[in-house]
């Protein structure tokens, strides 16, 4: 039950230097990488580099969001003097994008 506590205080960030520190901030990284490519003005080159930052913060967020999903879903009550009843879940870290270290 602690650990469970502990792991809804978790900061919802991954330590990778190629990625923003939360997720708003990859989420706005990934729309404005999306705005580039639309406009159609890249090199072949540019737009492979940036479709694969782009694929890196997708999976991201979809990560941060998954996360959230379970702690969620940990939150199983309150007590009546306001603490909460939460059930016990063994791993809530974030997904790697790249579980391989391979991009």
């Amino acid at each position: 039950m602690k650990k469970a506590a502990e792991d809804l205080n978790m900061s919802a960030t991954l330590k990778d230097d190629n990625l923003p520190g939360t997720f708003e901030q990859s989420l706005e990284s990934l729309e404005g990488i999306v705005r580039e490519l639309e406009r159609g003005q890249l090199s072949l080159e540019d737009s492979l580099k940036q479709f694969s930052q782009a694929t890196t913060h997708l999976r991201y967020c979809y990560s941060a969001l998954e996360t959230a999903q379970r702690r969620v879903a940990l939150l199983k009550d309150v007590k009546a003097n306001g603490e909460p009843v939460l059930e016990d879940v063994e791993d809530l870290r974030f997904v790697k994008p790249y579980p391989n270290g391979t991009s």
